[in-house]
């Protein structure tokens, strides 16, 4: 009985060895992420199988062989731990990956949100800027016609002035929509 135990679990070692091998052999290829997770679970499923075949070898063992035995069963674990470092390291660096490439895609949104942000508000402000020129264009076109009518109109003077107050107006409007338009640059 103890003669089919061990073939069974020599049996189980060799799959585990060609699993190591194969998951080793997809790390040195770069594989892709999923085909390394499964070589990986691949490789654990056999090292759970080389456990309990072990376990089960053990039951058929006198006391001193099971001591020798364990050196055997160590060293397959240490093979197995070894993996297990280098496939964590790997999703490490894969989740480190995706986290810059998150964070670079969330920076280029950002900036792509503050370059509308200030086309927007450049558009804006040309707008104002065009607007206030319009406006103080026609009140300077406004007095013209006043002082070219002057003699025939009494209340000129009068228009003159309130004329004045709004090219004041507006001509600080034109002075704070050009300041706006030299700040967006």
């Amino acid at each position: 009985m103890a003669e089919d135990a061990l073939k069974v679990r020599r049996s189980a070692k060799t799959r585990f060895t060609r699993k190591r091998n194969d998951f080793f052999q997809a790390i040195a290829q770069d594989k892709d992420t999923e085909i390394l997770r499964t070589k990986f679970r691949e490789l654990t499923e056999a090292w759970s199988i080389v456990e309990g075949k072990h376990d089960i070898y053990l039951m058929y063992l006198s006391e001193e062989e099971i001591e020798t035995s364990e050196k055997w069963i160590n060293e397959l674990q240490d093979e197995y731990n070894r993996a297990s470092a280098v496939y964590t390291k790997y999703e490490n660096e894969i989740k480190s990956t995706e986290q810059k490439e998150k964070e670079e895609l969330n920076r280029q949104h950002m900036i792509k949100l503050r370059e509308e942000e200030f086309q927007r508000i450049v558009q804006q402000t040309i707008v104002k800027k065009k607007s206030a020129e319009a406006i103080f264009e026609a009140l300077i076109e406004h007095v013209e016609n006043v002082i070219e009518t002057r003699a025939d109109n009494e209340n000129a003077g009068a228009t003159l002035h309130k004329t004045e107050r709004d090219i004041e107006l507006a001509l600080a409007d034109c002075k704070r929509a050009q300041q706006n338009a030299r700040n967006c640059k």
